[in-house]
């Protein structure tokens, strides 16, 4: 979470687009659709759009449950330690691994808006590069 939230931060989106997808085990199916696979391309935006639906679930039942606040752009923070109480995690439901839900969510949505609009564009230029031609 952190790398990639490092690279977004310093402007180097595509490595952190890359290490995200790679972490959440996505990076395979970019790497495909950037070569010109179409249904590899489409499962990339269907995982997009499952991202910003999960997202804005969560947003909206913290915001109708009042444990969250009502803002215009979700804000992506750095990870913060999980608590460990003996050997065990004391997390909530809010939390994964010491990182708020939402900014995994965030981050989701971020990256994989990205990463639809790069392969499609990697794609078409494999396309045009090949003569645009079916072989």
């Amino acid at each position: 979470f952190n790398l990639s939230l490092l690279l977004l931060r310093d402007g180097r989106i595509e490595e952190s687009c890359k290490s995200w997808l790679g972490a959440r085990g996505h990076l395979p199916t970019l790497e495909s659709a950037m070569q010109g696979n179409n249904l590899d391309l489409q499962k990339l935006r269907d995982i997009r759009l499952l991202a910003i639906n999960r997202h804005g679930l969560l947003m909206a039942r913290r915001n109708f449950s009042g444990d969250g606040m009502v803002l215009e752009q979700e804000n992506v923070m750095e990870w913060v330690p999980p608590n460990l109480v003996g050997d065990e995690l004391n997390e909530d439901d809010n939390h994964h691994y010491g990182v708020d839900v939402s900014q995994i969510t965030a981050l989701d949505v971020v990256l994989l808006r990205f990463a639809v609009s790069y392969a499609e564009k990697k794609a078409a230029r494999v396309f045009r590069r090949n003569g645009g031609g079916v072989f």
